[in-house]
């Protein structure tokens, strides 16, 4: 089997090695990707919702917002403008520093982050004019 004289190419046990890694390569099984439309519906519970696409991005300006407010503290444009103190509150909660700010912030953020009131971001928009 080792004999150097041998040139028989069935005795080879490098070409030996290099037959038998081509068969199993050949013979290896294909690949085969499965699709089933619905499938990850069958994991919902019976009664979920339907799924709802995210609504359309807002763009960072209030359609309620003019021009920028003069720069102040958040508690004294509460008070000039008559905002009840859990509007003061829910603004705080959310981090708004002044009035100069509001119009950075979405009614959609107001309402959602901010858990304000329909009639509370109606009070802050008037304010705001």
């Amino acid at each position: 089997m080792f004999d150097l004289t041998n040139k028989h190419p069935a005795d080879d046990m490098a070409l030996l090695a290099r037959r038998r890694l081509v068969q199993n390569h050949e013979a290896a099984a294909p690949v085969v990707n499965l699709s089933f439309p619905g499938f990850e519906d069958m994991f919902q519970p019976a009664n979920a919702p339907p799924a709802v696409p995210l609504p359309p991005p807002v763009s960072g300006n209030s359609p309620h917002c003019h021009a920028p407010l003069l720069m102040m503290k958040l508690d004294q444009f509460c008070q000039d403008y008559e905002l009840s103190g859990e509007i003061e509150q829910k603004l705080c909660a959310i981090q708004v520093t002044g009035p100069q700010v509001l119009c950075l912030i979405s009614d959609l953020d107001f309402c959602g982050d901010g858990k304000l009131l329909i009639g509370e971001v109606a009070s802050i928009c008037d304010a705001q004019m």
